[in-house]
């Protein structure tokens, strides 16, 4: 069976200082996943390239010093959870993919590797969006994290994958359905950054 490796980060406040960037580093290291999504929609790849394009389209050295500079526990940047999966990719040659919601279809989003675009490219992908509900959300991911384990079967081979995205996308507090309820295929473990304590870590 399929491993997939849910990260819960918080995307400002406490860990955004305390070192989002560390946190999901040594995450991805520990898990050596084969594929790795990101809570990225495409409606909003404008944006996603503004914030992530000092790793995306950076040199090797300038991804080193980032990586330098930023992982550390109490080192802090803005979009920093999804930093360092870039950079990890780019160092592991991994396939990376923004699968939250939005206006395109499961099988063009799953099939889209983010490290394989252009700025310019990326930025086409920006469309308008619209006011989807974490539940929703939920269910466009899961339908896309199953897409991907189901490849396994076509003779591909990725036996484990790590999404990283919102810890509330895990806390039934905070979504109904919760990411992990929707996932069947998998065998699911979950590590969070500890803002709240009715995550279940293991399903």
């Amino acid at each position: 069976m399929v491993n997939l490796t849910l990260i819960g980060v918080s995307h400002g406040g406490l860990f955004r200082i305390e070192g989002n960037y560390h946190f999901v580093w040594e995450t991805l290291a520990k898990e050596n996943p084969e594929a790795v999504t990101l809570e990225i929609s495409f409606d909003h790849s404008d944006q996603a390239s503004k914030v992530l394009g000092k790793a995306l389209f950076a040199s090797k050295k300038e991804r080193q010093r980032l990586h330098r500079r930023l992982n550390r526990p109490k080192e802090s940047c803005f979009g920093s959870e999804y930093l360092a999966p870039v950079v990890y990719c780019r160092e592991k040659d991994l396939p990376l993919y923004f699968i939250d919601k939005s206006a395109r279809s499961i099988e063009e989003v799953t099939s889209q590797n983010v490290l394989t675009l252009s700025r310019t490219e990326l930025d086409q992908f920006s469309c308008p969006s619209f006011p989807w509900t974490i539940g929703e959300r939920n269910e466009y991911m899961a339908q896309a994290l199953q897409t991907i384990i189901s490849r396994r079967d076509r003779g591909r081979g990725i036996e484990r994958i790590t999404h990283i995205g919102g810890w509330q996308h895990y806390s039934p507090k905070h979504a109904d359905p919760t990411l992990q309820e929707l996932i069947s295929a998998a065998e699911v473990q979950i590590y969070s950054n500890g803002l709240t304590d009715d995550v279940n870590r293991r399903r």
